[in-house]
């Protein structure tokens, strides 16, 4: 699996996944804050990524920030996590 660690309302990078995460179209140039962790691993699967967001980010507020940003982005929230993370 990939990581994207990413501030809330920053634009994403997102991808198809295999039990979650989100699908979509790459970030325009200049667009997006963030990095990208384990990409290089061999076991990365391709386009596949947890979003995590910053502790900021309330934990009622994950799913709609997930939702804002998947849609911006083409993307499909599989899932969310609240608890051991903030992210999706």
């Amino acid at each position: 699996r990939r990581l994207l660690a990413v501030g809330a309302g920053a634009a994403l990078l997102v991808g198809a996944a295999s039990t979650a995460g989100v699908t979509a179209a790459p970030v325009p140039p200049g667009g997006g804050e963030g990095r990208i962790v384990g990409a290089d691993r061999p076991d990365a699967v391709e386009g596949s990524y947890i979003v995590t967001l910053k502790d900021s980010v309330a934990r009622t507020e994950i799913p709609s920030v997930a939702r804002s940003l998947s849609q911006r982005h083409a993307g499909q929230v599989r899932s969310t996590y609240t608890t051991a993370l903030r992210g999706f």
